[in-house]
């Protein structure tokens, strides 16, 4: 995973930089601060992806954070 610090020093974003990741977990704190978000096109083309765990706690998913990504991680 990457994270970025938000530009108000809030929280940080999170991004794949594996894009052949079967699972992942999203942390609820990266450096002592929430992470608050999935950047945009994070978990894009994720074509391996089956599970993805993300606490309550996440504020925002961006647009496109799942584009072209595998549906079997989605049960509806």
């Amino acid at each position: 995973l990457a994270f970025t610090l938000l530009s108000d020093n809030s929280g940080y974003s999170v991004k794949v930089n594996n894009r052949n990741i079967k699972k992942t977990v999203i942390p609820s704190v990266y450096n002592d601060k929430p992470v608050v978000e999935i950047s945009k096109c994070g978990l894009t083309e994720c074509t391996e992806l089956i599970e993805i765990s993300i606490p309550n706690k996440k504020k925002k998913i961006n647009a496109y954070a799942f584009l072209y990504s595998s549906s079997n991680c989605f049960p509806f």
